[in-house]
Parts: C-alpha cells; structure tokens; sequence
C-alpha cells in the first residue's frame, strides 16, 4: 500500500513528460533500504551495494532530485546516530557517507560534463526571483484534498488562482495523509521510524513554500544550489515520506484492530474531513477569492464564483472518496472479521483516488503517438531531403506543441535547428539571439527575420512558418548595397514610478515585490518598423532580481505584450554597462515601452533613449548571381512548400555551415559585435571577429578566399575539405565550446572563438583535411575514475558476497 502511494503520488504523476526525474526518483526507496540495513548490521556491503545505486540514480539525468534524496539520506544520518551505541556512532557515519562519495565518483562523467555546460549557460546568472519560481502558495493547501481546484483536469470553469499542478503537486490521497498524521502524532514517541519520516515530512513541507518561507534567501546562497529552481519539488521527499507513514498507519489499523481504544479518534478525524471540504467551500467563495481574483473583469469573477457548487467535480469526487474512505476504516476498526474484504476495497478506493488525479491531470504535453503523425507530415519529409549539413527555425510563439514537436523530430535524423526547450543554453547564444528556455523569455522571431544576419549566420536555411505569417514574410526584403542605417531619436519624457532622477540619472529600487520600479515611456508606434531602445546600467550591489524591459500595449498598461530584455542580475556591473534591443512595432497605433525591476538593490540608469529606423533592411550576402530570377523583387525568403498551416520558406542570404572569410577584426566585447549585426554594419560572410588575445596570435587580419567544402557533420566528429591559393581562416558555424581540437592533415591547430560564439580556424595554402574532434581530456579522465570505482565496488562486493 505505501509503495503504490508513494509510485502514484502527485509528484511522480504529474511528472510523467520529465521522464528523467521519475527515472531518478525511483531509485530513493532502495536507498533507503541499503541504509536501514546499514543502521542495523553496520556492514561495509551494504555500503557499496548503495554507492552503486546512488551513482545509477544520478546517471538517471536530473541532478536536482538526486540532491533531494541526498537530503533525506543526510536527514536519516543525523537522525540515527544517535540511536547507535558510542563505539558505534563513527562506524555508522562512515558507511553512511561512503555511498553519497562512491555514487558522485561513479556518476562522474555526467556530473562533470554538466557542470562545465551550467558554468556557459544563463542559469548561472539566475536571480534568486528565478530560484524561487514555482514556490507552493500557502492558500493552494487545498490542492493536498482537491488537487484540480485551482484548474487543469477535470474541473469546470476558468482556472482561477497561482498555481500549477505540474511543478506544485503534492497529491497523496486524502486517507494517506490522514492516517499519516494520526500514526505520527500516535507512535512518534515510541516508534524511532514513525518519528523520523515525520520529521522528514514536516521539513519538506516547509521547503516545498520556498519564497513564502523567511529562509528562501539562505537556500539561494548556498553554493549550487541557484541551478535548482521550482521548491515545490520537494514535495518528492514529502510524498515519500508520507507513502511510509501511511504504511506504519495501516499496519496499525490491520494487525492492531482489537485494541479499538487507539482508533476513537481516527473515525472523529475522518468524519472531520468531508464537513471540512464544505467548509472549504464556503470560506473560499466568500474570501479566497478576494484576494486572489483582482485583475480579473466582473464577468470573469462571476464565472468563476458560478463554478463554486458541490456538483462540481474538483468538491464532488474527493468528497466521494473521503466517504468511502470513511466507511471502510470504521469497518476495519470495528468489523474485524470481514478484515480481508475491507482490505482489498481500501486498496481498490486508493487505486481509483490515483487514477482520478493521474488520467484527468491537464496534459500539455505531447504523446508518443502525435508525434509519430509529425514524423510522416510533408515538412519533416521535405526537411530531411534537401536539409543537408544546414539548419533550420521554426518561427512560432512558444507553445507546448512547438517546444516538444520540434525537437523530436530531430532524433531519428540529422536535422538541427536553432531552438527548443533547453534550459541548458549557452549564454552567449542566449543574448545573441535572444532565444532562450523554450523561446519563452524573449520571443524575438520577428526581429531575427527583419535583421536576418543572425540567422544567415547560424546558418538557418529554412524556416517552417505558421500560415498567418505569410504576408509578413513576402515584405521582408534586403538590399542592394551595404548602408548606414538612418532614423531619428524619438521625443518625449520618461513617466516615473517609484524612481527618482537626479543629475540625468535614473535610480530604480523597488520597495514592495508587488510594486516594481518603473520607468515608461509612451509611443506613437508605425507598424512593421523596425525600432532601438538602449540605455546604460550599473548597480553598486549585485541586484536582487533582473533589470526588465518589455514593450506593451497602450490600452493594456499592467498586461506585457513583448519582452525586450531580460537583465540577469550577474550582468549588471558596478560600472555603467550599454544594453540594447531592437524591436518591431506589430500594427500598434499607440504603446508603452517600460524599463522595471523587482530589485531591493538599487539600480542605476542612464541614457535611455529609442531610435525609429527609416529604413531597416539587410544586404544580400552572397551568390546572387547564381539566383537572379528570385532577386528580381529583393526577396529575403522563398516559399517553397506547404503542409497545412505551415509553409517552408528558404533563406536565400544563409550562409553555409562552414565557409571562408576574408578579414579578421577584433571585438572589444559581446555587445559591440551585437551592436554591429543589430545595426547591419558588418558583413558576416566577409568579415569575422575575434578577441585582441587571439588576434595577437594570429597576427594578420588578410585573408584569401578558398573553397570548403563540410564532408562529415557527426555529433563529436566534423570533416571538411580546403583548398587555399594563400592562408585562409575558415568558420564553423558551431558552438565554440570546450574539449574541441581541429587538426589540418593530422596536425592539432588552434581553434578560435570566432564571431563571439562560433570556432574559426586559421589553414594554410594547399590542399587540406580539415578535422574537428570532441575529445575532452578531464571528461575522459572522469571516465577512467568512474570505471575504476565501478571495478571496486564490484570486487568488494565480490569479496564480501558471503
């Protein structure tokens, strides 16, 4: 009974698309196991035998519940060992570490290969408002008996509340958490067990409320733990803990039942609960949704409140439950003879409680077998035909369908695109493109499509477009001739809230989390142009949330429309720093352009300014010749083919995947070489940019045009063929990343960080091979340390099997 808790409990339901969390979750029980054994017969064997499983638990893939069960099994340690005899205790705390230090020694390779990748991406720089995202609310406790009240799955009418069952469930059945509560405040004195995974659950509880607990800040400072957001996964240990108690609270009730004296007050609680949901019911129709609903219309409020009626599944179906969970406990306490029957119904009523949450739970994400639909659609078969070494971006505002589709569809192939849900972006990538967790921070497509040179750059060839963007796609056009971009600064004073301006200096501070700081300015917006907003940044302490700029609609002044920047608080020096982004007007008359923080620190800025473009177009990159029937009209992007709402359209201004430059320039920092490609004063396929310490390496910045051609493009191998009349310096349009070696017929060369964030490599003249290989040195040595572990804890245990 506690195992079937515990394997259908919110937690490991409501996280059945992260497969890698429930593939890591599985292991606690059975370290857990090895523990006890090793609090009751102190054998080295045991150890092993849990280091072995603690290292597959963190090969497993998600670090964050590996930590999670480190802190139960630290939680056990410290609890027990006061339970050992003196002489003992030493013995005990050794065996007990020994499999936390075999299990990050086994999984090393992985624990190594991520960290290095955390150390590039932008969730190094998360403030602690990103650590504490998906904190469960304290007015959500309702969730624990009727987990849809707040929306998804069966209920009915408008979601209404902050909260989101996938990250903030910790459903385990109204009778578990019933009997667990009874059992703990029973047996807590005399059962050291009973006490223990009280206390466990207990302490996850009050971690699962993350922001709304006074410690969150002390969490966040914690080194590593910044990575780890959503503190509503705790309600892993929580769950498990409770799945524990329960089962010591069954046994009570099934192998004690003559002693009814010790059970007067579980019927009283459970009477208690269906009268408690009705009060529920009442109090949250008259206050809960005060508070709560304030920016919603009357209309909506009063949809919402006609949803408050018994007959709605959310109060019906765990009334049911609680009711026949009711009935079935008072007859196992006072028809002990029919226990059996009683038994096999309690266990059938716990399966259907489950099953109600793990079925009707609202589903976002897609299933196995829609996916399998996209594999066969015209685009991915079009794709895979004529995609070559190149890349692809699907031009669509973030969805559920988007994130998951695309990227599936590059497993059974050798697709790639620009995009997908990955936390782990590198950071430079990030800034760059603006494309980040999912495309949800900063959906900038339309930008990307007018600038264009990002995209050619990246070697983005084809774009799958949603229908509606069609027209939008047929004006996007470039120019003849590489120009100046000309405009004019718009006019017009900053409105201020909760800032103050002295000297040309803006200084935001928030005082309240609710109320930001704010400064906006008011716009007369031409739709489809092109607009620049920048402005310098500095903080004397690092901030205590991100710098955020966003563009919003005029008659909407507290709902966001686009974001422009996200500032993480890392990037904001103690000297002023320029930031920029570019924006596209969207058929907006009239709108808001706001600069804000939630930061308690203060923030200083300076020179805000938004520059409107006459005239924004790219130039056209290369082989026009060979394509003079299509640059007739100018046209950026060619239709080519359609598949129900989504057409393909091919960028003729991409560049190839690996190709030749002719000079080399240095870039004084990321922002300057933003700046250039935002401002289309560079020409990527002719120029490159790298930094003064490289460039004082290479020592030329001349080179001769020569043909490449990419022979092989593998996962951790890349072939290509030059040929050069005099040196020439060749850019992948890859990642610059570390463990990379590029070797020129057999012979190891430098590899550059080229352009910010791709690999340039400098060829002689000739005929050459030109190879990229994978081969991290300390990856490989990990992998060494990881087999040797791996072969001692086998002969140990091989030793000790008798």
């Amino acid at each position: 009974l506690a195992g079937m808790v515990f394997g259908l409990s919110g937690f490991m339901m409501a996280h059945q698309q992260t497969i890698n969390m429930q593939n890591a979750g599985v292991w606690l029980p059975l370290l857990l196991y090895f523990y006890e054994k090793i609090r009751r017969d102190l054998k080295f064997r045991d150890a092993l035998w849990a280091g072995i499983a603690a290292g597959v638990q963190q090969l497993a893939g998600h670090t964050q519940i590996c930590v999670y069960t480190t802190f139960v099994l630290g939680l056990f340690t410290l609890f027990f060992v006061f339970y050992q005899e003196k002489g003992r205790r030493l013995r005990f705390l050794i065996l007990c570490a020994l499999p936390v230090i075999l299990g990050g020694l086994i999984a090393l390779p992985q624990l190594f290969a991520t960290a290095q990748l955390l150390s590039h991406t932008y969730y190094a720089h998360l403030p602690i408002s990103s650590f504490v995202s998906y904190s469960f609310p304290p007015l959500a406790l309702p969730m624990l008996v009727s987990p849809f009240l707040f929306g998804g799955g069966y209920s009915h009418g408008p979601q209404w509340g902050n909260t989101f069952v996938l990250e903030e469930s910790g459903f385990v059945g109204v009778l578990p958490l019933v009997i667990s509560a009874w059992v703990f405040a029973r047996k807590n004195k005399e059962n050291p067990q009973v006490r223990f995974w009280g206390i466990a659950a207990l302490a996850a509880f009050f971690l699962v409320f993350g922001k709304y607990n006074p410690f969150d800040r002390l969490f966040f400072h914690v080194p590593g733990m910044i990575v780890f957001r959503a503190p509503a996964r705790n309600w892993f240990e929580f769950d498990f803990a409770t799945a524990i108690l329960f089962g010591f609270g069954m046994e009570e009730l099934i192998y004690c039942v003559n002693d009814r004296k010790k059970y007067e007050i579980l019927p009283a609680v459970m009477i208690g609960i269906p009268l408690l949901l009705l009060f529920l019911l009442l109090l949250m129709k008259n206050l809960y949704l005060l508070p709560l609903l304030p920016s919603y219309s009357p209309f909506q409020m009063h949809e919402i409140v006609r949803c408050f009626h018994f007959f709605n599944p959310v109060f019906l179906i765990p009334f049911f439950f609680i009711t026949a969970d009711l009935l079935l406990i008072l007859g196992l306490s006072f028809a002990s003879g029919f226990k059996k029957i009683i038994i096999f119904f309690l266990t059938l009523s716990l399966f259907a409680e489950f099953f109600s949450f793990a079925t009707f739970q609202q589903n976002e994400w897609l299933k196995i077998s829609t996916a399998q639909k996209f594999l066969n659609n015209p685009v991915f078969q079009f794709l895979e035909r004529h995609i070559g070494f190149n890349r692809y971006g699907v031009v669509e505002e973030y969805s559920p369908h988007k994130i998951l589709m695309w990227p599936l569809l590059n497993i059974p192939s050798h697709l790639s695109e620009i995009d997908g849900y990955d936390p782990m972006v590198i950071n430079r990538f990030y800034k760059l493109a603006g494309i980040g967790y999912g495309t949800g921070d900063l959906p900038v497509w339309n930008v990307l499509l007018k600038n264009n040179l990002i995209l050619s750059l990246f070697n983005v060839k084809y774009l799958v477009v949603p229908s509606s963007l069609k027209t939008e796609m047929r004006k996007m056009k470039f120019d003849d001739k590489f120009y100046q971009t000309k405009g004019e600064f718009l006019k017009g004073n900053w409105l201020l809230s909760s800032v103050s301006k002295l000297h040309k200096i803006y200084y935001l501070k928030s005082h309240e989390t609710l109320h930001p700081s704010i400064m906006v300015k008011k716009l007369q917006i031409k739709p489809g142009k092109i607009y620049w907003l920048s402005f310098k940044a500095k903080a004397l302490r690092k901030p205590s949330s991100n710098l955020d700029c966003d563009f919003i609609v005029a008659n909407k002044p507290y709902s966001s429309d686009k974001p422009l920047l996200i500032i993480h608080p890392g990037e904001i020096r103690r000297r002023f720093r320029t930031f920029f982004a570019l924006f596209i007007g969207n058929f907006l008359t009239r709108a808001y352009v706001r600069i804000y923080t939630n930061s308690k620190n203060l923030i200083l800025v300076q020179k805000p300014k938004i520059f409107y473009f006459k005239k924004y177009r790219p130039f056209f990159l290369k082989g026009r010749q060979k394509q003079f029937a299509l640059m007739q009209s100018n046209i950026l992007y060619h239709k080519i083919t359609k598949w129900k709402s989504y057409s393909v359209y091919e960028n003729l201004n991409a560049l190839p995947r690996i190709f030749s430059i002719q000079k080399l320039q240095v870039a004084q920092n990321f922002r300057r070489f933003k700046k250039s490609l935002f401002l289309l004063k560079c020409d990527p396929f002719r120029d490159a940019f790298v930094s003064s310490k490289s460039f004082s390496k290479i020592r030329r910045s001349r080179f001769t045009r020569g043909k490449v051609v990419l022979v092989k493009h593998g996962a951790d191998r890349i072939i290509a063929r030059t040929n050069f009349r005099k040196t020439g310096f060749v850019v992948l349009s890859d990642q610059y990343y570390p463990g990379w070696e590029a070797f020129i017929s057999g012979k190891r060369v430098p590899i550059y960080r080229t352009d910010e964030l791709l690999r340039g490599v400098m060829v002689p003249p000739g005929s050459h091979l030109l190879e990229f290989r994978y081969n991290p040195v300390k990856i490989r040595v990990s992998f060494l340390i990881s087999g040797l572990v791996c072969l001692l804890c086998i002969s140990g245990l091989w030793k000790l099997r008798v």
